[in-house]
Formats: C-alpha cells, sequence, structure tokens
C-alpha cells in the first residue's frame, strides 16, 4: 500500500510538472535589429500554452517589459496573432520608441494570473 501511494504521489508531481513545462515562451524574434526613435518596431513570440481563451488576460497573457535608456518600465500587454492551444502560437509586440538610446526588454507569460 504504501508503494502504491508514493508512486500516486510520484505521477502527480510528474503530471504538474509537464503541464508546466507545456506553458513556456519559445522564442521572440524582433523584425528589425534597429529601430530608431518613433518609429515601430514589432517582436513575434511564439510560445507554447493551454488557453481556453487566448484574447482574455485572466487566462493567459505575455507582456513585454521594456526599460528605457533612461530608467523609466514600461509593461507593454502582447497580442494573439494566430495558433491552437496546447501547440505553438504565435503573438505579437508593437512598440514606438520615445527616447534616444537602448531600451532592454524581457517578456514574462502569465497563466491564470502567475508567472510561468
Amino acid at each position: 500500500m504504501k508503494k502504491h501511494i508514493s508512486f500516486c504521489f510520484g505521477l502527480v508531481i510528474l503530471m504538474s510538472f509537464s503541464v508546466q513545462a507545456q506553458n513556456r515562451i519559445i522564442k521572440a524574434t524582433p523584425t528589425s535589429p534597429v529601430v530608431k526613435t518613433y518609429e515601430k518596431a514589432e517582436w513575434t513570440i511564439e510560445l507554447q500554452a493551454d488557453f481556453d481563451n487566448p484574447y482574455l488576460q485572466e487566462e493567459l497573457a505575455l507582456d513585454m517589459q521594456l526599460t528605457s535608456p533612461t530608467g523609466k518600465k514600461i509593461n507593454l500587454p502582447c497580442y494573439y496573432e494566430s495558433g491552437q492551444s496546447g501547440k505553438r502560437s504565435l503573438w505579437k509586440a508593437r512598440f514606438s520608441a520615445q527616447e534616444n538610446g537602448r531600451y532592454q526588454y524581457t517578456f514574462a507569460l502569465r497563466k491564470n494570473s502567475k508567472e510561468v
């Protein structure tokens, strides 16, 4: 009986890791390596995540977090473009720089309001 409980517990842990591993950012690609001030900069982001409605930010949200050359923090929501739940989906981010200089950025994926 003890082995059966340990096996079930191990199976539950393994299943929770496999579910979390499915919700991930695969890659983010800028359309242009250099963008001038006030020009449109765009990124294509590939991710794999489970969702019922990719337009519902409370369920699944992808944000681009930028830091301007002067240190200003900017949170930019990305938008869903195409794909299916559990498979690769394409998302986009668009931004127009308001300051001259180098911006730093990262992407954050949240599932049910928890960062993945």
